[in-house]
């Protein structure tokens, strides 16, 4: 072990190791990186705009999440995210998210989240990847007082509507005021049955979700990922914006923190890195 990889596992950061490029290590970036302590959410979406889409003037400031009185310490409740999972949905579209969650590092309230997986069914599903799961529950025993998320993954058997069932819990969820978060043909789910008529949103493209027939379109907004209120969409390319979303929203991380992970993974450049690990210990 070098002198610098020595200089990481010691801050407690070994689990990142397979995230950086061995540059980073062998020049000693750490060493001579400023301290980034001021930047926030907004800042990082204004000097990163994401497909020249302006995504920065349609942001929300973060909202006051409400599983955030839940007591700390060892006793501490969990919040569960609950991820719908079902045959040919989109491995990288819920990566980053589950990752995130159920990774206490950098949380600001470390092991506040869990992560559980809810299916039409208790049988396996395989995803588009060939990766085969057993869901923890079933959709019919899921209630929206005992989630603090759903998050609806992509994949073929929206289009097919071979899943609305999903959708109509969905509704359940808004309607009791329980965040939802949607991408790639989810989008398309939900707008069939009317949920997205009313709301800004996004999708694959204007043209695709078009053609559910919805009545939404003067709100649909072209970015990767946007929030609006407890409903956050993203297009099948906006996965780490759609986490971003999705973080911020349940408050997992400092501003500091989300937007220099940001910026680190979107951009990869080293400089990022050396700022979080500042981040991290503001």
């Amino acid at each position: 072990m070098n002198r610098n990889t020595q200089k990481l596992h010691d801050l407690g950061q070994s689990l990142w190791l397979d995230n950086i490029t061995r540059e980073i290590l062998v020049r000693g970036t750490l060493a001579r990186a400023d301290r980034c302590g001021h930047m926030t959410r907004r800042i990082c979406a204004a000097v990163h705009p994401l497909n020249g889409h302006g995504l920065a003037s349609l942001h929300m400031p973060p909202r006051q999440s409400l599983f955030r009185r839940e007591n700390s310490g060892s006793g501490m409740k969990k919040s569960t995210v609950h991820l719908f999972i079902f045959d040919t949905m989109v491995d990288w579209e819920y990566g980053f998210v589950i990752a995130g969650i159920n990774n206490p590092q950098w949380h600001k309230t470390p092991g506040r989240f869990k992560v559980k997986t809810v299916g039409l069914s208790d049988r396996p599903v395989t995803s588009i990847g060939g990766l085969r799961v057993t869901p923890d529950m079933t959709l019919e025993k899921l209630k929206p007082v005992n989630s603090a998320m759903l998050v609806l993954p992509g994949g073929m058997a929206w289009d097919k509507k071979k899943i609305n069932e999903a959708a109509q819990l969905a509704a359940d969820f808004l309607e009791n005021k329980v965040p939802i978060a949607a991408i790639c043909g989810a989008t398309a789910g939900l707008a069939r049955p009317g949920l997205l008529d009313n709301v800004p949103h996004t999708s694959n493209a204007k043209e695709y979700i078009a053609q559910t027939g919805y009545k939404g379109a003067t709100f649909y907004r072209d970015s990767p990922s946007i929030s609006s209120g407890d409903l956050i969409t993203a297009s099948a390319i906006g996965s780490l914006e759609f986490a971003r979303e999705i973080f911020s929203c349940l408050g997992i991380y400092s501003d500091q923190v989300l937007a220099v992970g940001y910026s680190l993974f979107k951009t990869g450049e080293a400089k990022y890195f050396a700022q979080l690990m500042m981040a991290a210990k503001a």
